[in-house]
């Protein structure tokens, strides 16, 4: 059964919405590290939280952690196959972030 496109589109802006706020808070232009805890927090609600829009919050602020990017890659892999599809899709947000940060010039 397919879901309703309207209900697509709220999932989709909900997404994006909770991206930008983490990207924007957590990792861009904050200029502060992440904390060990910190990551590791996230890292747990991304892997064990029941609520979809927490476990995408999470996936989106890991993606801001690039200088974390050996503990933060792994659990956003493994957040690609989570059984909800707008946590699949806030676990491919970051990457873009992710690469601008990684990969050189």
């Amino acid at each position: 059964m397919m879901a309703h496109p309207q209900r697509q589109f709220a999932n989709f802006l909900t997404v994006a919405v909770f991206s930008t706020f983490a990207l924007t808070t957590v990792g861009e232009g904050s200029g502060k590290s992440a904390s060990d805890p910190q990551i590791s927090t996230y890292i747990k609600q991304l892997k064990t939280d029941k609520d979809w829009r927490q476990r995408s919050q999470a996936a989106s602020a890991l993606g801001g952690m690039s200088q974390k990017a050996d503990t933060v890659v792994p659990a956003l892999i493994e957040a690609l196959q989570d059984r909800d599809e707008v946590v699949r899709l806030g676990a491919t947000l970051p990457w873009r972030n992710l690469a601008r940060r990684l990969l050189p010039n």
